[in-house]
């Protein structure tokens, strides 16, 4: 079981998607996002399995949940930078966790 300390230890931000495009490299279809998390950590670099639900044009001004301070890792020859949040189901697919209003750059989900 994981405490409420363990929790605590996660950065989880809102910031808003600036740019997609496809990853050509990805083995699983994945879009490299640049994401704006506002003054504090400015813009971050993700790869994201979303392809399904979403086309590039549609995440652009689209607010996300991201975990931000994870360590960056390589994938696909891309350096992701945060861990953009997602439900995943059998039936919808991949699907977005964000906020049902906009708020500001970086505001901290708890």
């Amino acid at each position: 079981m994981a405490t409420f300390d363990d929790f605590q230890k996660l950065d989880i931000r809102v910031g808003t998607v600036i740019h997609a495009e496809p990853n050509d490299r990805a083995s699983v279809p994945a879009y490299k996002l640049r994401i704006d998390f506002g003054a504090e950590l400015g813009v971050k670099n993700s790869s994201a399995q979303l392809t399904e639900n979403y086309a590039p044009e549609s995440l652009k001004g689209r607010q996300v949940a991201a975990v931000v301070n994870f360590p960056p890792k390589k994938i696909a020859g891309f350096r992701s930078e945060v861990l953009v949040l997602a439900a995943v189901s059998e039936d919808a697919g991949t699907v977005l966790l964000r906020p049902d209003r906009d708020v500001p750059p970086g505001e901290r989900v708890s």
